[in-house]
């Protein structure tokens, strides 16, 4: 019996780090050094690569940066949706890499295809007078 407690203590500490990744939030954010920057879901699964090397990762459509000092303020994922992201203490690391941000679908604007402007959601065309959970 007591040959198998180490990997069940090992298991159960990969599984709580895992479930303690930006708790509460959509998508993990990781700012991997030279323009190399990974979306991942909250288990740790990479969801999307950005890799801009070269070039300004703000302009290329798929990610929006605030003013100096700039910090990336909204990813573009997968699905369309545009996610606000911010630091979070508790954003924790996947795969050995810390979360830089941790990010939330806050009602935001859906890009129908690359380049195309921000389309409001229908039935959300306004979000006057709303408070979103991690705007409180």
């Amino acid at each position: 019996m007591r040959a198998f407690t180490p990997f069940i203590t090992v298991a159960a500490i990969a599984v709580s780090s895992v479930t303690a990744v930006c708790p509460g939030y959509d998508f993990a954010f990781q700012d991997r050094g030279y323009q190399n920057y990974v979306l991942l879901d909250t288990s740790c699964n990479g969801v999307e690569t950005f890799i801009y090397n070269g070039v300004n990762a703000c302009t290329q459509g798929t990610l929006k940066c605030s003013p100096p000092p700039i910090t990336i303020t909204d990813v573009l994922a997968p699905d369309g949706y545009w996610y606000a992201c911010q630091s979070d203490a508790n954003s924790g690391s996947c795969v050995g890499w810390h979360n830089t941000y941790c990010c939330w679908w806050n009602g935001g604007a859906r890009s129908l295809k690359e380049g195309e402007d921000d389309v409001p959601l229908i039935g959300n065309t306004t979000t006057e007078g709303v408070t979103f959970a991690k705007d409180a």
